[in-house]
Formats: structure tokens, sequence, C-alpha cells
């Protein structure tokens, strides 16, 4: 059995550390360890964990694991803003960490943070390097688009977490660890419940921020692990990423409309960087109003608290029934793909086979003209001994006649034209001696 995690839980806290947390309590026990172990022993603090609609069984294992930490207890499911902003309602530090259940904070990640906002007032939240399991970073402030969209402040692979420097301002900074000034939290009502039950709550946070006057930055100097996603799962996170963008985008038109366009190049980004840098250094020379401390809640009745829970149950309903619609609605596209690229295969096959048989009629086609050609090419060798014969019967020819042509240049021909006649005188004579021999 392990040992218990002990946590310090101060009277009166600087720091209130909220942990919203749902489902796996085993991984909300390492959360609670590392904080145990790498929180600052001069600083005080406590953690307040809410179980927001939690698995059965988790209170318990809770208790059971971790000493010092305030456990609130939510049966109906309040989502991230939700859960917060009732740990933030039980809580009394000035400064408010959000802190994720899926996180493992690293050596001295909080006094940075307290640092920067006891020093810099404008200040109304900062946000520390979120780091991959493998020590990679993940992120460490976005970029906000003009059309609501968000981005990573480099362009393809992520710098190494110790080229980042100084602390820089951000458009946001993600709530996997973020910490807040409670007088800004005050101003703008903490978290808005309306991005339930997750996305785009520290976006609409940052932005609530600024409209107050207060700025975010990211401090590079607090460090701490983050399993990506580990909280819901990948559709789920799609599809609510996609909700809540356009719920964002309709609620901040008019503050959208001073941020940069989305570009996905590196100019695009530093001249993003740059817009924020000038928006920072200007809301630095606001002067701030303080903001009256948020008077706690009068005691609920049953029938007043069971209305509310009511309403946060049909609120939760809604955001799922939504999301199943959602589903149905890719599962029938799906369907549909399915039955045209069955329909589209078909034809291909149809196809296929025509062109086999066009392939097997062509070699037989091949097949005949391989033979025809075999027997043109035995013809054209037939021809070809005749042409030869002809050509040696040619040069013959052409040999007597340039013998006949020597002759009658040498003037024979023309001797024997003129001893014809006489030969022919001369014949009469040859046959009377020939008489007379035989007598």
């Amino acid at each position: 059995m392990p040992p218990v995690t002990r946590v310090a839980s101060a009277d009166e806290p600087t720091v209130s550390i909220l942990i919203v947390a749902a489902r796996k309590p085993e991984r909300l026990v390492r959360c609670l360890r590392a904080v145990s172990r790498h929180a600052p022993s001069d600083l005080a603090y406590e953690v307040v964990v809410v179980l927001n609609a939690a698995e059965p069984g988790m209170r318990e294992q809770i208790e059971r694991d971790v000493e010092g930490v305030r456990l609130v207890e939510s049966e109906v499911p309040l989502g991230l803003a939700g859960g917060a902003n009732l740990g933030a309602s039980r809580a009394s530090g000035r400064l408010l960490l959000l802190l994720h259940d899926d996180t493992e904070v690293g050596a001295d990640w909080l006094r940075p943070l307290v640092r920067l906002l006891d020093g810099r007032p404008e200040v109304g939240a900062v946000g520390s390097a979120v780091l991959n399991l493998d020590g990679t970073l993940q992120t460490a402030g976005h970029v906000l688009w003009r059309n609501g969209a968000t981005a990573p402040r480099w362009l393809r692979q992520p710098p190494p977490v110790g080229a980042l420097g100084d602390p820089y301002p951000a458009d946001y900074c993600a709530s996997a660890c973020l910490l807040v000034r409670r007088a800004a939290w005050d101003a703008v009502g903490g978290l808005d419940e309306g991005f339930h039950p997750a996305y785009y709550v520290d976006v609409a946070l940052a932005m609530s921020l600024r409209s107050r006057g207060y700025i975010v930055l990211c401090e590079p100097a607090s460090r701490v692990r983050h399993e990506r996603g580990g909280s819901s799962a990948s559709a789920f996170r799609m599809f609510l990423a996609a909700r809540h963008r356009e719920r964002f985008v309709a609620k901040w038109a008019a503050d959208l409309a001073h941020q940069q366009p989305e570009g996905r190049d590196a100019d695009s980004l530093a001249r993003a960087g740059r817009a924020t840098e000038r928006r920072a250094a200007a809301v630095a020379k606001y002067e701030r109003q303080p903001s009256a401390p948020v008077a706690p809640g009068a005691t609920e009745d049953a029938l007043t608290r069971l209305r509310r829970e009511r309403a946060l149950l049909q609120r939760d309903v809604a955001v799922k029934h939504e999301f199943i619609g959602h589903a149905q609605e890719l599962l029938d596209h799906g369907a549909a793909t399915r039955e045209r690229l069955e329909l589209e295969c078909a034809e291909l096959q149809g196809a296929l086979a025509a062109s086999n048989e066009r392939a097997a009629a062509a070699r037989r086609a091949q097949g005949a003209l391989t033979h025809e050609h075999g027997l043109v090419s035995a013809e054209r060798e037939a021809l070809a001994q005749r042409l030869a014969a002809a050509d040696v019967e040619l040069e013959a020819l052409r040999a007597r006649a340039r013998t006949l042509a020597a002759i009658e240049s040498g003037g024979w021909w023309r001797l024997r034209t003129r001893l014809m006649p006489l030969l022919r005188l001369a014949e009469p004579v040859r046959g009377a001696v020939g008489r007379h021999r035989g007598q």
C-alpha cells in the first residue's frame, strides 16, 4: 500500500490551488504528490479539490491516500469552469492557481508565478510552460487569431524549453497551470460557465481579463508536465472545440477585430507576437481600480439547491445531446459516403472486368499479329532472296553489255559488215568446188 501523501494546508494561504477532477483517482493522487513534493516550504498555500460528479469511490480513495486537501463535492457535472468557480468560492488565497489533475508540477514551479503577480500589477494571470510527458515543449502561451482560431507561438517543431527566455506576453495561457490574481478573477466574475464542460475556458478568461485592463504572461521558468488530452475523448474534444469557438467568436467579435488575421507562416506569427507585446505595453499604463471582494452567497435552502442542480444537469445533458446529434450526423454522412463508395467500387469493378476482357482480346489480337508478322517476315526473306538473285542476274547482264560496248568500240563490228557481202558472193564458188571434188 503506497504511503499517504501529506499536503500542507495553511490557515491564511497566499495561493489557493484549485483542482477539478471527475475520474481516475490515481491520476489525481499523482498530481497531488507532485504538488506536495515541489511546493515551496516558505509559501503558504492550500489545495481545494472539486470532485465534479466523480466516479464512485473516488472520494474515499483520495481521503485514504492524501491528507491536507479540502474536498468539495458536486453531485452534478459542473465542467471545468463551474468546478473551478465552486472551488474559488471555497478558497481564501489572494492568488488562485488553476491546475489540471492530469498535470505533474516540476521543481520550484510556483515561486516564479507568484513573483510575477506580486511585482507587476498589470498582470492578471500568468501561465507555466507546459511540457509533454517526455519533457518536450507542449505549449507556452498561445496566439489568438482574428477568426477565433488559436495556435502555438512556433511554426513547426517547438523550441527547447530552455530557449524561451524571460516572461513574455501571450494572448492566453493554458489553464493546465495558470495563476490568476484573485482581484482580477473577481473583476471578471470568474470563469465563463457557458463554455461547458471545457475548451476555450482559458481563452475566454484571457479576453475577459483584457477587457478589465489586465494582461496575461507566460513564465517559462515555471514548468509542469501534462498528459495531452487526458481528460476527454478525442471526438468529444473536437466537437467542443468547434462548438465553443463559435460561441467565443460571437461573444468577442468586436475585440477579435483587433487581432491579426490567421496565418500559417513565420511572418504572421511574428506580427501577431509584436501586436501582443504592443497591447501589453499599452495596458501596463492603465490604472486599475481594485475590485471589491465577492461576498459569499446566501445559504441555499434545499429547494433552491435542487433547482440549481436541475438546471446544471439540464445544461450538461443539452451539451451531450448536441454532441450525440453531431455524432449522428457524422454517422449518417459516413453511411452515405460508404454507400456512394460501394457504388463507385462496383462501377470500378465492372470497368475493371471490361478492361480485363479488352486486355485478353488485345492479347489474342497480339498473338494473331505475331503469327502474321512471322509470315510476313518469311515472305520478306524470300523476296529478299529473289531480289538478291535478280541483282546477280542484273550484274551479269551489265557485264555482257559492257563487253558488247567494248567490241563495238574496237571497230571489228564495222569490218564484219564489209566482209559479209564478199562471203555471200563466194558461197556459190565454194559449192562448185565441193561438187568437183566429189566427182
